[in-house]
């Protein structure tokens, strides 16, 4: 039996997606070799794909063919988070998780690439720290408050300004942004830091 809602929140990928490419349909029905009628069909959650034309889909828009098909809801999703983190590798900007201490549990290619580190046996999970990466010793205090404050008050606050170790740039001038993981009590359980370059510092 067909689940059309499954069909159209896969749709609903497609199309957000385009759009945010700003492209226009006609361009990816010439990439992925359709009509503009049929890829309008497509998007309209009207067409059960085929799982040649999902792989051309999510490479002419972008994004992992996972993407697709990782919608909520849907079961059987084991491999949910692997497919997070492929849409995270895609992201042009540093992305690192850490927990509550600030131990690194994680971090995306970019932020790695910026080290000079760019195999994940480079760098030490669990082992080293966010600060540990900072340019200036002297901000190490600092970001450690920050960290305690937004752990502590659970609220947005404003960006951490600093400079990390750069093994293209030197000391490279960043804009950290933390958002908080909640776990179901509402304790936090990760902190995912944002950092971009961001030059005027």
């Amino acid at each position: 039996m067909k689940d059309n809602g499954f069909f159209a929140e896969v749709a609903n990928r497609i199309k957000r997606f385009r759009l945010l490419k700003r492209t226009r349909q006609a361009e990816i029905a010439e990439f992925v070799e359709l009509s503009p009628r049929h890829y309008q069909k497509i998007e309209a959650g009207q067409i059960d794909i085929k799982t040649s034309t999902c792989h051309s889909l999510a490479k002419g828009i972008g994004v992992p063919p996972c993407y697709l098909f990782n919608t909520k809801g849907s079961p059987g999703h084991s491999h949910q988070f692997g497919c997070t983190v492929e849409i995270l590798e895609m992201l042009q900007f540093g992305m690192v998780l850490t927990d509550v201490s600030g131990n690194l549990l994680w971090s995306n290619k970019l932020f790695q690439k910026r080290l000079g580190q760019e195999t994940v046996s480079q760098i030490q999970f669990n082992e080293s720290h966010l600060w540990d990466y900072l340019n200036d010793d002297k901000d190490t205090p600092e970001l450690k408050m920050y960290i305690d404050h937004l752990v502590a008050k659970k609220v947005p606050i404003a960006p951490f300004f600093t400079k990390i170790k750069s093994a293209q740039e030197g000391a490279l001038p960043v804009k950290i942004e933390c958002q908080l993981v909640l776990q179901e009590t509402g304790a936090v359980k990760y902190i995912l830091s944002i950092i971009n370059y961001h030059p005027s510092w």
